[in-house]
């Protein structure tokens, strides 16, 4: 597995990741937000920065190498030096990094600049999370708004004997006609009979008819509410308050929205065996009292089919002599396995190093190199194992 597959897994469950020499990267945490010009709620996610001064080695990637790709420390972090000196060269060729889910790399000016991948959702609380388009109702009933402000409307005044009648209609063309027999048309929004009487009144045979159309009521609409109305009550009824998700039946009693069915009542069952509880056990010292003394793993009886290995004793290695009389250790590396950090200390005690385990500190044990009474005394030592090709920091217990 690449370095970027190893960064990105724990980008996912930390929020800073130093690759040693060469900088770390750092996740924050972003809320959903909403994009009002495209319309689109954008989910949670984690916003990807580098920072290149930081290059400590904390440990945490090297370590993942060692979980991950089964290697030791001092292997781990020549992968990583490896990694760092090849992405270096291609910077300086003007090359650009691919980091797959994480982004990529290149230098501009001297400086290295990183852009987040947006394709990848690097926060677990948001898998699955994505993007949501809505309507946006207030930008679309000001353009209809606007668009109700241009339709123009048309009044016509009438004269009918002593009364005045204002009606407003779409805008009426009239054909050319001398200057003389130019005069106000009159519109009737009535029936032909009317019209009739409307001329006879007036004496004015310029009457422009405009027949009201009566439309048939359309039942349709109405017919397809009623059918889907009684489908739309029973198709939320049946699932959620009858017996149908269980027994796949369904009976004509459960169309009557008003039965009450009978509530299920849970009744305890009497056991119909009895346990005899008066057997006499061994203790594990009679259990074990006549095993050789080369005997490591003893099969501990559970039942009549199944037992259980048991270790007698636990086997300690000692890691070396490691004083902590002095309030500074070189710390020499963190590992989340005992294990590894009992091997690393037999490495550096092999080396001539009085290296031990310091402490278990949020899930890490921390390898000291060695204790030192000065701070001093710490740097010169830390400079000491740094060139002979180890790294490593200065811890104040």
């Amino acid at each position: 597995m690449q370095l970027e597959h190893h960064i990105a897994n724990l980008l996912k469950h930390h929020n800073c990741v130093i690759v040693p020499e060469f900088g770390g990267f750092i996740a924050n945490y972003e809320s959903a937000w909403i994009n009002r010009s495209r319309a689109v709620i954008y989910p949670p996610y984690k916003q990807i920065l580098f920072n290149g001064s930081l290059t400590q080695n904390d440990g945490l990637l090297a370590n993942e190498l060692v979980l991950k790709s089964a290697v030791s420390y001092t292997a781990a972090l020549d992968r990583i030096a490896a990694q760092v000196k090849e992405w270096r060269k291609q910077l300086d060729e003007g090359q650009r990094i691919e980091l797959d889910e994480i982004g990529f790399l290149f230098l501009q000016n001297n400086q290295v600049i990183f852009e987040q991948n947006r394709e990848v959702n690097l926060l677990l609380q948001a898998y699955g999370l994505k993007q949501v388009a809505f309507i946006n109702f207030a930008a679309k009933s000001n353009m209809q708004a606007v668009k109700a402000e241009r339709i123009p409307t048309v009044t016509t005044v009438t004269e009918k004997t002593a009364e005045k009648e204002i009606v407003q209609t779409p805008e009426v063309v009239v054909a050319d006609t001398p200057e003389k027999e130019k005069e106000t048309p009159v519109i009737a929004l009535n029936t032909a009979e009317e019209i009739e009487t409307l001329t006879a009144e007036s004496g004015d045979p310029k009457v422009i008819p405009i027949y009201r159309e009566k439309k048939p009521r359309n039942y349709k609409y109405a017919l397809a509410a009623a059918a889907v109305l009684p489908i739309m009550f029973y198709a939320y009824w049946i699932p959620m308050k009858t017996d149908f998700l269980n027994t796949g039946k369904i009976q004509m009693s459960d169309f009557n929205p008003f039965r009450q069915q009978a509530t299920d009542v849970y009744e305890k069952r009497q056991p119909v065996f009895n346990m005899d509880l008066t057997n006499d056990w061994e203790s594990w010292e009679q259990l074990t009292a006549a095993l050789p003394d080369h005997v490591a793993v003893y099969n501990l009886e559970l039942t009549d089919e199944i037992y259980i290995p048991v270790r007698l004793k636990e086997d300690t290695e000692n890691t070396g002599a490691f004083n902590q009389a002095g309030s500074f250790h070189l710390i020499a590396g963190c590992f989340s396995v005992e294990s590894n950090a009992n091997n690393f200390v037999k490495q550096l005690t092999e080396k001539g190093y009085a290296a031990g385990i310091v402490d278990h500190k949020n899930g890490l044990y921390r390898v000291s190199a060695g204790s030192f009474a000065a701070e001093t005394e710490a740097e010169s030592a830390l400079d000491k194992f740094k060139n002979e090709g180890f790294s490593g920091w200065i811890l104040k217990h």
